[in-house]
């Protein structure tokens, strides 16, 4: 059986509905649901380019908890919820 372990994120939702940043799963680790949160300072920006920053600082985080990086990535997907606030 491979191994399998959560990835938390520090956020309240983990014990709530236990939710988790990433999840490995033998040699695969899978992330979800990324913010642009910043758990040092409790905080979110208001800017778009600063909240996309920080969540990449949070999923680098996680992987490399995996023991990974973004080297290892090979698929992503992202979702804009108002285009109005995209970088064009």
């Amino acid at each position: 059986m491979t191994e399998r372990f959560a990835i938390l994120s520090g956020s309240t939702f983990g014990e709530q509905i236990g939710y988790a940043r990433a999840v490995v799963d033998g040699d695969r680790v899978h992330v979800s649901g990324t913010t642009g949160f910043d758990y040092a300072t409790m905080t979110i920006s208001d800017d778009v380019v600063e909240q996309a920053g920080q969540c990449l600082r949070n999923i680098e985080a996680a992987l490399s908890e995996a023991g990974c990086s973004f080297a290892d990535v090979v698929r992503v997907r992202y979702l804009l919820a108002d285009s109005a606030r995209s970088l064009r």
